[in-house]
C-alpha cells in the first residue's frame, strides 16, 4: 500500500487534476465566449430592424403617411432586445432569482421587468447558501 502513496505518486495525481481542472475550465471559457457572441449578433440584428423601423416611420411622417406599421415594428423589436438583454446577463451571470431581487431592491432594475429576469433565472438559494452569502457579502 506504501508503494502508491509516495510523493511520486501523489504529484502525479495532483498534475493530472490540474489538468483535468485546466481543460474543464478552458471548455467552460469557450462555450461563455460562443454564448456572447451569438447574443451580440442576435442584439446587433434586431437594433438594426428597429433603427430601420424608427427611420421608416420618420420618412412616413415627412411624406404625410401614418406611421404606425413602423413604429408597432420597432416596439415589438424593443420587445425583442429586452427579453435577449435579459436572457444574455442571466446566462452569463448564473442568476438566481435572489440575485434578481437583490438588483430591485438596490434600484438596479426596475420591478416592472422582474418577470422577464426571473424567466431565464435558476431558482432561489437554500437556506445554507443564503446565509454564507450574507456572511460573505459582510466580510
Amino acid at each position: 500500500m506504501d508503494d502508491y502513496l509516495n510523493a511520486e505518486s501523489i504529484s502525479i495525481a495532483i498534475s493530472l487534476l490540474s489538468l483535468f481542472f485546466g481543460i474543464w475550465q478552458y471548455s467552460k471559457n469557450i462555450k461563455t465566449k460562443k454564448l456572447i457572441l451569438n447574443e451580440s449578433i442576435e442584439l446587433h440584428k434586431n437594433v438594426s430592424v428597429a433603427l430601420g423601423a424608427t427611420q421608416g416611420a420618420k420618412k412616413a411622417i415627412v411624406n404625410g403617411q401614418s406611421p404606425s406599421n413602423e413604429i408597432g415594428r420597432a416596439e415589438g423589436i424593443c420587445q425583442a432586445i429586452l427579453h435577449e438583454s435579459a436572457k444574455l446577463y442571466c446566462n452569463i451571470g448564473n442568476t438566481k432569482l435572489d440575485d434578481i431581487d437583490d438588483l430591485i431592491t438596490n434600484g438596479q432594475l426596475q420591478k416592472i421587468y422582474k418577470d422577464i429576469y426571473y424567466s431565464y433565472s435558476a431558482p432561489k438559494r437554500g437556506f445554507i447558501r443564503s446565509f454564507f452569502k450574507k456572511i460573505w457579502k459582510i466580510f
